[in-house]
């Protein structure tokens, strides 16, 4: 909720806010239809944890 809620205060002009809102609610059930992909692919709790993990130290090793 307080992730939802920092997104809204950054279009403080009501013009775009619909439209953030869509996006941001469209990328949460994307990555909500991932997990349960991934859930499906890995029955091993380990591998769905690895395939949860890889990809945000891919993107951390990205960062620097």
């Amino acid at each position: 909720m307080s992730t939802y809620v920092l997104a809204m205060e950054l279009f403080a002009d009501g013009k775009y806010r619909a439209y953030s809102t869509a996006v941001f609610e469209g990328c949460w059930a994307g990555g909500v239809m991932t997990l349960a992909l991934i859930a499906w692919l890995g029955k091993n709790w380990r591998y769905v944890q690895l395939g949860i993990t890889l990809p945000v130290v891919l993107s951390l090793s990205y960062i620097w």
